[in-house]
């Protein structure tokens, strides 16, 4: 993908020939056309494109292309979106040398055994041992002291081996992970350390399909997660019951706000990222009832993931504005922080939520390969460069065996 300083050399109207039809018919209806003409791939990797967009069809519960159709638009992308020459590939790395805190770290990152694994998400046991979901199917241990990978093939279900995409897992505090498994519309829980799957199929009409966007582990036990691009599902694993509550925004206008990042506030509220609709919303778990709060940002900010600390309060990254955001979990006061880079592309949070624990709020900086560390005893922050362009770091996570060790997962790189 071309860094954003390139888009202005590349124009986004489609070239005419066959496929530009269907490009504009079939890709549109899920992003815009930036996604498209800004990305610059060789054949081999627009077919693994087109593959992949047919997962998320399928995980939407949209119907699929044929093969066809995906043949066509295949050649298309590929004849007129090759890898181009004349742009700085480098564009997106930092201009300046880090000076001060921002020089006391060290990044390692491991190539994962699979190509086109996608670990867009990743998350850590009790034992500091990483945890990433492949959407090739997989959940992928990563042992940090051994430096060794091991996959874990989910069960089979109703979707074929290659058209698997795993959900955004959460580990609670006894090693169990939750993910939602959209295309065998089902979610599944895996004890990491008896090595046990679980699945809870997905019964429920009228609420799409059983993937989402993100998911949260409540202290009372029940697992919530985002979904349908307007409400909050539950989950009670005791009981196995659902349930459901739709956003007052989708009520009145019938316009989907999206569903993001969802997060458990220290009162026990459950509030999710409306990024469509530029706001934020609270649920009650005890009444059911969901509130909605616009952000206090003169324009389009974008909230994508957020996360609790160890006062309750969260902290949201807002990506469009490339802002941190902090909700006073009592107040509802929504503050906004400005990290030293703008457009940074800022997406997941991560946070030591143990009293006493580290103070910092760690966010990734996706646009700009950068992660970035903010102090809000003084308001000051650090950003630490990745060692290369497009690293693509999504969601932070802290070692909880080592609150210096902040885990990322590289969704493009691998």
């Amino acid at each position: 993908r071309l860094p954003e300083e390139e888009h202005e050399k590349v124009s986004l109207a489609f070239p005419a020939g066959a496929g530009k039809a269907l490009v504009e018919e079939k890709c549109m209806s899920c992003h815009n056309d930036n996604r498209i003409v800004v990305k610059r791939s060789d054949a081999n990797d627009w077919a693994f494109t087109i593959k992949r967009m047919r997962i998320n069809l399928a995980a939407g519960g949209l119907p699929d292309l044929t093969e066809q159709e995906a043949s066509t638009i295949t050649k298309y992308l590929s004849d007129n979106y090759k890898p181009l020459g004349g742009t700085d590939e480098n564009a997106r790395m930092p201009r300046n040398f880090a000076t001060g805190d921002g020089t006391k770290f060290r990044v390692v990152t491991y190539n994962l055994p699979r190509p086109y694994s996608e670990p867009h998400d990743i998350a850590v046991d009790p034992t500091g041992v990483a945890w990433a979901a492949e959407r090739a199917g997989f959940l992928i241990r990563f042992d940090p002291k051994l430096l060794e990978f091991t996959e874990r093939p989910i069960p089979a279900g109703i979707a074929a081996p290659d058209r698997q995409r795993l959900g955004n897992p959460q580990i609670d505090s006894k090693g169990m992970l939750w993910a939602a498994d959209g295309p065998n519309n089902r979610w599944l829980s895996y004890d990491t350390v008896n090595r046990q799957y679980k699945t809870y199929p997905w019964t429920e009409k009228g609420h799409g399909n059983a993937g989402g966007n993100s998911m949260t582990i409540h202290p009372d036990g029940n697992i919530y997660a985002t979904g349908f691009g307007r409400e909050v599902r539950m989950l009670d694993p005791a009981t196995l019951e659902w349930k459901f509550y739709t956003a007052p925004h989708f009520e009145k206008t019938k316009e989907p706000p999206g569903a993001y990042g969802v997060a458990v506030a220290g009162d026990g509220s459950v509030w999710f990222a409306q990024n469509e609709a530029d706001q934020m919303a609270r649920l009650d778990v005890n009444t059911g009832k969901v509130e909605e709060f616009k952000i206090p940002y003169d324009g389009y900010s974008m909230p994508r993931r957020l996360q609790s600390d160890a006062n309750g309060d969260l902290w949201v990254a807002l990506w469009q504005a490339g802002k941190l955001m902090k909700i006073d979990h009592k107040t509802r006061k929504m503050t906004i922080y400005d990290p030293p880079t703008p457009n940074n592309g800022a997406y997941g949070v991560g946070i030591d939520k143990e009293q006493g624990g580290s103070p910092y709020i760690w966010f990734s900086e996706h646009k700009v390969d950068r992660i970035a560390r903010f102090d809000p005893r003084n308001g000051q922050f650090v950003e630490f460069p990745l060692p290369y362009a497009e690293s693509d770091a999504r969601r932070v996570e802290i070692d909880p065996t080592n609150p210096n060790r902040i885990f990322f997962s590289g969704n493009t790189p691998d």
